[in-house]
């Protein structure tokens, strides 16, 4: 029946068995024997065959025709069912491998069907945007847009030609503040190649400037041994990597001085460069250098210095208390 997808029906064994042999069928019977009455019929979607349905009895004349033709409607109705079934299930594989993607990107992902609501907005969107995953659900993408205008541009552009690449767009924050973006979009189509929604691809401009920045920084290692060049370079690209940054400096210690030096400063001038020097334990870059301990201050008016882990037992002067900042190229 499979290699045919030709119906076998038998009312009676013994007349069936002629037409078997005809056909080229061998039967396998079973212990308690043969089957005197059967039906098997194909079950197929289109010229594909996905099985047989099977329905036998040890008794002659089991099945009448009315019964025959309730079975041949069943498995016009199985057949789909089961091609549906193995559908659904490679759609739960495929959605599922696409949501563990869409979960690992290093991009915000936000996906919106042909309505422009919002139906996937990953942890990364979620971190760019300040808004949750289910505030976003269900509502429009154009309010994280600057411009309302673009992004109708962008969903008229993407329709039309089934994608955008790399674009810069403006984005706001929850909080209102503007966020330039680096937006890639593709056209989401069904089999038959209508639209049903679209997926952008975003990460924030801030990142690809920052990369290029430590691009650049690293060229600069790689092509001159002069230490001076080398340094100023990283600092040059360290300020740019980050736009908020206005000034800062490299010290390096002078082992003959016993102090910190300014190598490499960007936002000081030459003056201040020059001349500024810190003790270990002096200020915030001597605290760091003599700690071996990173410092982040939220306001250099007024933070003061940690108190030294050691402080019962390191006769530094910074165990004497926290000290008042020496405004400094630190």
């Amino acid at each position: 029946v499979v290699k045919t997808g030709q119906e076998q029906v038998w009312f009676d064994h013994d007349k069936a068995v002629k037409k078997w042999q005809e056909l080229g069928i061998t039967p396998h019977i079973s212990g308690r024997g043969s089957s005197e009455s059967g039906i098997c019929i194909p079950l197929k979607t289109g010229k594909k065959t996905l099985g047989v349905l099977s329905i036998q009895s040890y008794q002659k004349n089991a099945f009448d025709r009315s019964f025959l033709d309730a079975v041949r409607t069943l498995s016009s109705q199985v057949a789909p069912a089961i091609d549906n079934a193995k559908l659904f299930l490679e759609g739960e594989r495929i959605r599922t491998h696409m949501e563990g993607l869409i979960a690992s990107s290093l991009d915000a992902v936000i996906s919106i069907d042909s309505n422009r609501r919002v139906t996937v907005f990953n942890k990364q969107a979620e971190e760019m945007f300040g808004y949750a995953s289910n505030e976003m659900m269900g509502k429009k993408v154009a309010i994280l847009y600057e411009k309302n205008d673009e992004a109708r541009e962008i969903w008229d552009i993407v329709h039309a030609q089934g994608k955008i690449v790399r674009r810069e767009v403006s984005f706001k924050h929850k909080n209102g503040t503007k966020i330039p973006v680096i937006l890639s979009a593709i056209s989401i189509r069904n089999i038959d190649g209508g639209e049903i929604g679209q997926a952008g691809f975003m990460h924030a401009r801030l990142v690809v400037d920052q990369l290029r920045a430590l691009i650049d920084a690293n060229r600069a290692i790689s092509n001159t041994l002069e230490r001076k060049t080398v340094l100023q370079q990283i600092m040059d690209s360290a300020i740019a990597a980050f736009p908020a940054a206005e000034k800062g400096a490299i010290h390096l210690y002078d082992e003959r001085k016993g102090e910190l030096v300014a190598e490499a400063c960007k936002g000081y001038s030459d003056e201040v460069a020059k001349f500024v020097t810190l003790k270990p334990g002096e200020g915030r870059a001597g605290w760091v250098f003599e700690q071996n301990e990173p410092l982040v201050v939220q306001n250099v008016h007024e933070d003061e210095l940690p108190p030294c882990p050691s402080r019962r037992s390191c006769p530094r002067r910074c165990c004497r208390g926290p000290q008042p900042f020496r405004r400094s190229p630190a």
